[in-house]
């Protein structure tokens, strides 16, 4: 959702790297800091919340959050925290027939909002967007996986690909119990 007040006093990954799970611990981000490079830059005028100084409002801004999200992700990597990246990517005549069935079927209603409607008047913005976001964000430590999502069936079994190849590459283990506390239980 939209940053809060507190979050806005802040630069803009700083809600994100609150968010981050501890240490043997999985978290997951819906569209994340990456937002900052989506809806932001589709809409610039919601920049001027943010409060940048000046001279970070020029055209260099996009750049600038390119690299500072690739130096974060890098350090994240760099301190052992796994980053897997998946786009779901939606065809523009798919994503209207979504839309129409969550306006067309009642138990589908809650998914509905109206500014939805009029973001899809940005289609050809976001998709320039997705592109560049895409192009300048995808590193070899954190790679985008772009999932083809007009077959539900398809985006699902494709993402869980790259989720259990993330998790066969962590090769996560229970931990195990202290030495003192197996004596224990034995006793």
């Amino acid at each position: 959702k939209q940053p809060s007040a507190e979050e806005l006093n802040h630069d803009f990954l700083w809600r994100y790297q609150r968010a981050l799970p501890e240490r043997g611990r999985i978290g997951i981000f819906n569209r994340s800091h990456y937002e900052e490079l989506l809806v932001v830059r589709v809409h610039p005028e919601l920049l001027a919340a943010e409060r940048l100084p000046a001279a970070d409002r020029a055209r260099h801004v996009w750049a600038r959050r390119y690299r500072e999200i690739n130096d974060w992700e890098h350090y994240l990597v760099d301190n052992g925290i796994s980053v897997v990246k998946v786009m779901l990517n939606l065809s523009e005549k798919e994503q209207g027939k979504r839309f129409l069935k969550r306006i067309d079927h009642p138990e589908k209603n809650w998914k509905f909002s109206a500014s939805d409607i009029r973001e899809r008047e940005h289609w050809d913005e976001y998709q320039r967007a997705f592109g560049r976001m895409l192009t300048h964000t995808s590193t070899p430590w954190a790679p985008w996986h772009v999932v083809p999502a007009d077959h539900k069936w398809f985006a699902r079994l494709a993402t869980a690909a790259v989720v259990i190849d993330a998790l066969a590459a962590i090769n996560p283990q229970y931990p195990t119990a202290d030495p003192a506390a197996l004596k224990e239980m034995a006793r």
